[in-house]
């Protein structure tokens, strides 16, 4: 597990020398101080300085979870009709701690207090996760502790006083411990926000919660979290104002890392292409900024915005007809994303497009507005300095293109949720105009908002290349005698079966260009004299100007082809088949190849398994041999054979036998 901390400030956790951010709209929602230029570390320091610690949280043993009394099966699910089966599954009990700092010291909330809380938030969750997901309080107490929130040590040393408090055991205990909570189990621990401190921008140095994050992510998980709620100030209402809405988005937030999630930032890059690679050191991530996901930094004044796509498909909590990938130029039409699943709308909330060429998905939806969520006025939308001012990026409504971290840095965390901005960095946008195309730094993928209102109509532009099959007859020709025939095959490809021609090469020289039928067939037969071996055949489809036109590329597809020996016969023939003891017998060796009208190799011819002469077979010869053998000895039955060596390109063969009878 990784812990994740939420803080007041937004951070760019840049390379040095890389990328700042001031403001020149608007102020934040939470009117935090803005980071100054990156630090040699890559860190940008303020008050308040994001800070995403990684540890290691793995209990060695999780218990299966307390059966849940009817009373918290009413409160999970809002009405009696809740079954104990779909508690199960569904409903998580969060132990709260209260902490007091000191003896004298003391957070004014109490459990009625924390049980509203949690009743909001639990409300969220079951709204974004469609039922999938709900909270209840399962024990609620209280614990006085000293040690400072300001530190990621401190929070962890409240974790373990907490734990022990609810479990009597240490579920932090370093990051490892012996066990932890149950399944569908978290530990909760709220800090008072101090008095006179409404967005807890200095209570903790900025630090509004914190929260385990596993590898996988799922609505089942558990965790830990830390979060500011209540005051040491007993007059401050907690169940309204701004300490309250700051304190139901960072527990959301915070139960959104236990369930696996990461932030949602914005990908930004000085120069070169606006969604360069994870790689680039042209460019960075701007934790945090994006006010139109839970996972942001909490713009708003009050309300906890929807999650938006990529999270809710890590978590699978979109259906099939929710969300759609595309592999070919096409149209969708985006419904709006909703502040909640429950009774929304049917339709397509996030179509995903994978760049054939980098291999990224990237992730459009639809953000017209952020319904249940309100802002100060102006904020978060607006302009923003980027760079010192070489660059500016605004912020507003529309349709908006996401991508996903593909590893843990330094700077961002594996599956970290990238918002990718629209334009030059000279002008950006978080979100593409209608009208407007956003293409990927590969220029294989291109996505255009055709018309906005109560849905988007978004095209996507694939450049793939064409989908081709290779066929063979037989997996190998016999040389100069069989040959192998090929059929390349396109098929459908961004809404129609290319046509072009096909090259058929033999590694890199080209055989044979043919037209593709209508259908899209090229067949061609491979020659016959093809070297013995094996042969790498490609196939090489190039498009006309009418597939070209529908953003299909040439196509490669090879396979092998082996040539292997020609077959051959060989037979030997006497001239006579008697003759008298000592004369030299004469014999016709006749080698025949199909295909090949001069064989050349060797000959040599055996008297009763003992081989006498060997002769040469030129190609003149044309296949055939008289050979005098040596004369004859002893008297009986002398059986001859002959035997073809065979060649680079023949077989070898042996002849038939024949009888001499020397008198």
């Amino acid at each position: 597990m990784r812990l994740r901390r939420r803080t007041t400030a937004l951070a760019s956790t840049l390379a040095a020398g890389a990328l700042t951010l001031t403001l020149a709209g608007p102020a934040l929602a939470d009117s935090a101080p803005q980071p100054s230029a990156p630090s040699a570390t890559g860190f940008a320091p303020s008050t308040g300085e994001h800070r995403d610690d990684t540890v290691p949280y793995a209990p060695k043993s999780t218990p299966a979870a307390t059966p849940l009394s009817a009373d918290q099966l009413r409160s999970a699910a809002g009405a009696t009709t809740l079954s104990a089966t779909a508690a199960s599954t569904t409903v998580h009990q969060l132990d709260i701690v209260v902490v007091n700092p000191s003896s004298t010291v003391k957070n004014s909330a109490t459990s009625a207090d924390a049980s509203s809380l949690v009743a909001d938030v639990s409300a969220y969750w079951s709204g974004q996760s469609n039922g999938k997901a709900s909270f209840v309080v399962k024990k609620f107490t209280t614990i006085t502790s000293a040690a400072s929130c300001k530190t990621t040590s401190g929070i962890t040393s409240m974790w373990t006083a907490a734990s022990k408090a609810v479990a009597g055991n240490d579920w932090w205990g370093g990051g490892n411990p012996t066990s932890g909570p149950a399944a569908r189990e978290h530990l909760v621990v709220l800090y008072p926000f101090a008095s006179g401190d409404h967005d807890g921008s200095t209570t903790c140095d900025g630090t509004l919660g914190l929260g385990t994050t596993p590898t996988t992510p799922s609505v089942t998980n558990n965790g830990l979290t830390f979060a500011l709620f209540g005051s040491t100030d007993a007059t401050v209402d907690h169940a309204a104002g701004a300490e309250y809405y700051t304190s139901r988005q960072s527990l959301a937030h915070e139960l959104g890392h236990n369930f696996g999630l990461q932030h949602a930032s914005t990908w930004w890059c000085g120069s070169g292409h606006t969604d360069g690679a994870f790689t680039s050191t042209a460019c960075g991530m701007l934790s945090y900024l994006d006010p139109f996901d839970v996972m942001g930094a909490g713009f708003g004044d009050q309300g906890v915005p929807a999650l938006s796509g990529p999270q809710k498909l890590r978590l699978g909590l979109l259906t099939s007809s929710q969300h759609k990938t595309v592999t070919d130029t096409s149209t969708v039409t985006l419904q709006p994303v909703p502040q909640s699943e429950t009774g929304a709308p049917a339709g397509l909330q996030a179509t995903q497009v994978k760049d054939p060429s980098t291999g990224e998905t990237y992730t459009v939806e639809y953000r017209p507005s952020l319904p249940g969520v309100t802002f100060p006025a102006g904020s978060p939308f607006g302009t923003y300095s980027i760079d010192n001012g070489a660059g500016a990026y605004t912020i507003g409504y529309g349709v908006r293109v996401l991508r996903l971290a593909p590893a843990d840095t330094t700077y961002w965390s594996k599956n970290e949720q990238a918002l990718a901005p629209v334009g030059s960095a000279s002008s950006a946008t978080s979100y593409l105009p209608a009208g407007q195309t956003f293409t990927t730094r590969s220029g294989k993928v291109s996505i255009k908002v055709a018309g906005q209102g109560s849905t988007a109509t978004v095209s996507f532009v694939v450049h793939r290349k064409a989908r081709l099959s290779l066929s063979r007859s037989a997996t190998a020709q016999r040389y100069r005698q069989t040959a192998v025939r090929l059929t390349a095959r396109t098929a459908t490809t961004n809404g129609a079966v290319p046509t072009g021609t096909v090259t058929f090469k033999d590694g890199s020289k080209a055989l044979k260009t043919v037209t593709t039928s209508s259908t899209g067939v090229a067949s061609y037969t491979l020659p016959k004299t093809l070297s013995v071996k094996a042969h790498t055949i490609t196939a090489v489809f190039i498009p006309n100007s009418a597939t070209r036109a529908r953003f299909v590329e040439t196509s490669p597809v090879s396979t092998t082809v082996k040539v292997t020996k020609a077959a051959s016969a060989a037979s030997v023939k006497l001239a006579h088949t008697t003759v008298r003891k000592g004369a030299k017998p004469k014999v016709t060796v006749k080698v025949s190849v199909k295909g090949i009208t001069g064989p050349t190799g060797t000959v040599r011819l055996y008297e009763n398994g003992h081989k006498v002469k060997t002769v040469t077979l030129s190609a003149s010869r044309k296949g055939t041999l008289v050979v005098t053998l040596p004369k004859t000895t002893k008297r009986g039955t002398v059986k001859i054979v002959a035997k073809y060596s065979g060649s680079s390109t023949i077989l070898a063969k042996t002849s038939n036998t024949a009888k001499l009878r020397v008198s």
